[in-house]
């Protein structure tokens, strides 16, 4: 059986709070081969590690991440709402994250608000280009990220777009997934997926048989909250995305109309 990429969404979430160090954490000793978490930025600009647009679900409060500086998001709570020993838990930063994660983790990076080029150059500054993938369901941000550096990973977020669409909109990024809802999957989809050069990496699976059955229908990754809940596999080769990284900058360097990387 091929090997299937165990992601752990928003780190092991099922275990700790999600989008937190500590699930980071958890997810890297229950052997995740990467980890998918959520990127917006403060009125400062700073990215950080946050999935929703305001803090009500996780904190009680209605304030906007977009209208709190760094210092304010630093002083939220974000463990205490899943478990009293989490609450000394922060909202990290993206530079916190790629400090705190061991370079063979993978990242997927999902962009959640108008931060990318901040997101691009902290990836770039803390050199981690290699191992990060940014994706998005506003497909807008994507093709900025690519007229931003013309290397970096890009998976396609998928929700209700037809099949081909998503798949040509992919191949003009030089993506190298589609991120699809399980509704989503059959063996057909991901075979036309697959034929076009990309893979299929599906969201959200957390009961084993219901890996099984992903596994079955072809696709190459799982986003689970339960990453050591283990579906039947050979050993996952983590180092594709940073072949496919230095293919795309060798495809650049022989005049391939590829933009030009900056910041």
């Amino acid at each position: 059986m091929k090997p299937v990429f165990n992601w752990a969404h928003r780190g092991a979430s099922g275990g700790a709070p999600e989008n937190t160090l500590a699930a980071f954490r958890a997810a890297v000793a229950l052997g995740a081969d990467g980890i998918e978490c959520d990127v917006r930025a403060g009125c400062d600009g700073v990215p950080v590690i946050f999935h929703d647009s305001t803090l009500k679900r996780i904190a009680g409060r209605s304030d906007r991440i977009a209208d709190l500086s760094l210092a304010q998001i630093k002083a939220v709570d974000a463990g205490g709402w899943f478990s009293s020993q989490f609450s000394h838990e922060t909202i990290p930063t993206l530079q916190e994250t790629l400090a705190a994660t061991p370079a063979s983790v993978r990242l997927n990076l999902e962009i959640k608000s108008a931060c990318v080029p901040a997101v691009i150059e902290q990836v770039v500054a803390m050199k981690a280009t290699g191992r990060v993938i940014l994706s998005a369901f506003d497909h807008r941000r994507l093709h900025e990220a690519r007229r931003l550096h013309s290397t970096i990973a890009l998976g396609v977020l998928v929700n209700r777009e037809p099949w081909d669409a998503v798949i040509r909109t992919a191949q003009r990024l030089h993506a190298v997934s589609l991120n699809v809802p399980r509704r989503r999957v059959s063996a057909a989809s991901v075979a036309r997926a697959h034929l076009a050069g990309l893979e299929v990496h599906c969201y959200t699976v957390d009961a084993p048989d219901e890996k099984m059955r992903m596994v079955a229908l072809g696709v190459d990754g799982l986003f689970t909250n339960y990453p050591d809940r283990r579906h039947a596999q050979r050993p996952v080769d983590v180092t594709r995305w940073g072949e496919r990284h230095d293919a795309l900058a060798k495809k650049t360097r022989r005049g391939k109309r590829l933009p030009s990387p900056r910041g």
